[in-house]
């Protein structure tokens, strides 16, 4: 665990309560999260989410694209929001693989925000819970993924919609990451 692979996000999030609930929640994630790719088959992110620390570089790539999209005024994402959604994608696929497992879970975003719960504001939780949109369906039954009997839901409000469309756009092959290049203020 190096904590430190996120002081660039973590300074992005204002409210100093929720930065260190945010630092607190990075603790709780498991081992794996640090090591593994965002996509275990490698079909469904770009290079830069995979390989060694793929996951990382994909949560980190989220965050800054909430901050980019944040500008846009279509969005009208207040300070406090942008907080929110940051904490949320910097965590957001904490639990990727389960409690323990070797590949992706499609409860995960469930198992994720119940393992957090205690951690993180409940906004935080439920952007968590919501940030795989409408792809919350087992891959192999079609039924909607779930966990302790807690469904994954799909995004209702505004910011739990613009959280999954930033995971979104960090999901996608044709878009390339450059953490070379500081973030702008």
């Amino acid at each position: 665990m190096n904590i430190n692979l996120f002081n660039d996000e973590l300074l992005l999030i204002t409210d100093l309560r929720l930065r260190e609930q945010t630092v607190n929640a990075l603790k709780k994630l498991p081992d794996y999260f640090w090591v593994i790719p965002s996509s275990s088959t490698g079909k469904y992110h770009p290079s830069y989410a995979l390989g060694d620390g793929g996951l990382v570089r994909h949560s980190k790539a989220a965050a800054r694209i909430a901050v980019e999209l944040s500008r846009v005024y279509d969005f009208e994402i207040s300070e406090e929001e942008l907080n929110y959604a940051i904490s949320a994608l910097i965590v957001h696929d904490g639990f990727k693989n389960g409690t323990e497992g070797k590949y992706t879970v499609a409860s995960h975003p469930v198992i994720c925000g119940q393992m957090l719960e205690s951690i993180l504001p409940e906004v935080v939780v439920n952007l968590v819970k919501s940030h795989m949109g409408q792809w919350n369906r087992e891959w192999n039954t079609g039924n909607i993924a779930e966990s302790q009997g807690e469904p994954v839901p799909v995004p209702k409000t505004k910011l739990q919609r613009f959280v999954h469309l930033c995971d979104y756009i960090a999901s996608r092959k044709c878009l390339e990451f450059n953490f070379n290049v500081p973030l702008s203020k």
